[in-house]
């Protein structure tokens, strides 16, 4: 039986390794740790599910979390998308 797979894009380490160990019985999970890899990922796997953390930071002038997530919407319209962040301005609260 294929698992959902789950896309996780976070550059914290220690959030990858404990998201697997909570969830790796019932998913696939595919992680990347910044937008280039993100951007990879996407445009080649089947994805049920991307969580992608808001404050990612950017590389090489391409861009934040929240441009990755517009840039996932244009790009594949049909996965859902969790945004995380483990902190941010009282504005930017959905």
């Amino acid at each position: 039986m294929n698992k959902p797979v789950i896309l996780l894009i976070d550059n914290e380490l220690d959030f990858h390794k404990n998201f697997v160990f909570a969830f790796e019985e019932k998913y696939s999970i595919i992680s990347a740790y910044d937008e280039i890899g993100a951007k990879a990922i996407v445009k080649s796997k089947k994805v049920a599910l991307v969580i992608c953390d808001l404050s990612l930071q950017e590389v090489a002038n391409i861009g934040t979390g929240k441009k990755l997530i517009e840039w996932i919407n244009d790009n594949n319209r049909t996965v859902p998308i969790i945004a995380i962040t483990s902190y941010c301005d009282e504005f930017e609260l959905v």
